[in-house]
């Protein structure tokens, strides 16, 4: 598919041509400035807005807000940088984009210097792990140290969400310094950056900033705006357009390998709407690369707002448990895959939760009990200790790459600790005698009316033990940390034992131990 270019007339010739190479001999004219950034690796999380800086020279402590740590696993700094990109004068930044790690508790901050001219303007984009808080902070030639919280820093974006980016005009010429900064968390990053240098006019274009971001078009001098974008085969790339009021601004999406957005007869591979404002469309790449979104007034001038997404891939999460029946206040041992829906394999390095409910309705109160790091995308966690039935389930949390998903769940039951009734050694013979045993943990009044305990009496006699009695308790009562249960028996003459066996929805079947005694 190609796009067909209006046909305009040259006022002074009034020669017809080609508007795509008719107006280049007026020149390309000066792009209003968007170096747009994101990354273009798969790590792109395209559905998070941008986080707003207003450059000051507020204290970095100030800026960052308040976030509790997650649980995240430990990470390998690479020693041949180890020692020399923790504070100024860092080290020399790599081609954009580039990775690397940071770790609230071992690593702190990776400083990269750069090079700008006075009137430059530096662009950056941050991506860091799922659960993280990386920020990104400009500082300016001259500065000593980013470890003092009262340097002040010239441009800064704080990774709440993914990506965060800012933009910078550099009002001198000289060195300066970017700086990686774990707030909370740990694990890999991806940086993409662009200077004044980049032209968004045609392909390359300059990498694609947050969504939703704006820009602004002249119909005769700067009639494309291109921004690249990484795209993964499976995941659907939903955009969005609005334009001032009398444009005729459109949308496209350009392949991996696509030389040129000049040339009329370069094919794209989506194209927005036409008709009123927004104007979108949704795209699912077959292969995975670079693409190119190319925002083009067909006719008219002024500005516009992009807004898109990129839908994730599904996960699949596979729980099991064991054992599946355990002691009162037990452990259980729960082992977790987290794997790619499609192709089955193993997502590395992501964080998963794990909830549980101890509730009968399990659709509802479920709690979430913690977080679980894994290098290889296998998760093991011991659980204890545990009372009662419980309902455990895992939860992805979704990250740029891969959208939500749930495991199946689990039940878990736990058995109660039960005594058998206390009767002493010796009692008299035909006459009622009411014995008491224990249950943990406490049961309801509710649940003691379900006649949960039941108690059997068996009698030694020809060298057997004979089961002679079985009946359920007919006393409870409720202490703080227990349930008594109570029965009332007449023993004839002989030689006897005693025991009990509990099982309610809460708990598995458990046995007592057997308590033996004499009537005469």
């Amino acid at each position: 598919m190609v796009r067909m270019r209006p046909q305009v007339r040259n006022a002074s010739t009034c020669a017809s041509y080609d508007r795509r190479r008719g107006w280049r001999s007026f020149g390309r004219g000066v792009a209003a400035i968007f170096l747009l950034v994101s990354i273009l690796v798969a790590m792109l999380f395209a559905a998070a807005g941008a986080t707003a800086v207003t450059p000051s020279k507020m204290k970095r402590a100030a800026y960052d807000s308040p976030k509790l740590d997650p649980i995240v696993p430990a990470l390998h700094v690479p020693t041949a940088r180890a020692a020399t990109d923790d504070d100024i004068p860092g080290v020399a930044i790599p081609a954009s984009p580039f990775s690397d790690s940071v770790s609230s508790t071992t690593d702190l901050d990776d400083v990269f210097r750069i090079a700008l001219t006075a009137g430059q303007t530096l662009t950056v984009a941050l991506v860091g792990p799922s659960g993280s808080q990386f920020n990104i902070y400009l500082y300016a030639p001259g500065t000593a140290s980013v470890k003092d919280p009262d340097t002040p820093y010239l441009a800064a974006a704080a990774g709440s969400s993914y990506p965060c980016s800012f933009s910078y005009a550099a009002t001198q010429s000289g060195t300066y310094y970017l700086d990686v900064y774990a707030k909370t968390g740990a694990g890999s990053y991806s940086v993409a950056y662009s200077g004044a240098g980049g032209s968004d006019d045609d392909i390359p274009g300059v990498p694609i900033l947050s969504s939703p971001f704006t820009g602004s078009l002249t119909f005769t001098s700067d009639y494309d705006d291109v921004f690249s974008i990484a795209l993964t085969a499976g995941r659907t790339l939903t955009a969005s357009l609005t334009g001032s009021s009398g444009s005729d601004f459109r949308l496209y999406l350009y392949a991996p390998g696509t030389a040129s957005v000049n040339d009329p007869d370069a094919p794209w591979v989506a194209v927005s709407t036409l008709g009123n404002y927004p104007r979108s469309f949704s795209y699912t790449p077959a292969q995975s690369g670079t693409y190119y979104l190319d925002v083009y007034s067909y006719s008219g001038d002024g500005g516009y707002t992009v807004t898109y997404s990129v839908s994730g891939g599904e996960v699949g999460l596979v729980l099991s448990a064991d054992p599946l029946t355990i002691p009162y206040l037990g452990a259980v041992d729960l082992s977790v895959a987290l794997m790619d829906a499609s192709s089955g394999s193993l997502l590395p390095g992501r964080q998963i939760e794990w909830w549980y409910a101890q509730d009968d309705n399990i659709q509802r109160n479920w709690i979430m009990g913690g977080t679980d790091d894994s290098t290889t995308g296998e998760y093991s966690l011991r659980l204890s200790p545990i009372s009662k039935r419980t309902y455990f389930i895992m939860r992805f949390p979704g990250d740029g790459q891969y959208e939500e998903g749930w495991s199946n769940f689990v039940k878990v039951m736990a058995r109660a600790k039960i005594t058998p009734p206390a009767v002493p050694s010796r009692v008299r013979a035909g006459v009622k005698i009411t014995s008491w045993g224990t249950l943990k943990p406490m049961h309801t009044a509710a649940q003691n009316k379900s006649s949960h305990t039941k108690v059997y009496v068996q009698r030694y006699s020809h060298g057997t033990w004979r089961t002679v009695l079985g009946l359920y308790a007919q006393k409870y009562s409720n202490t703080s940390s227990m349930t008594k249960y109570g029965v009332g028996v007449f023993y004839q003459p002989g030689r006897f034992r005693i025991c009990a066996v509990h099982q309610d929805s809460d708990h598995a079947k458990t046995t007592s131990s057997w308590r033996t005694f004499t009537a005469n």
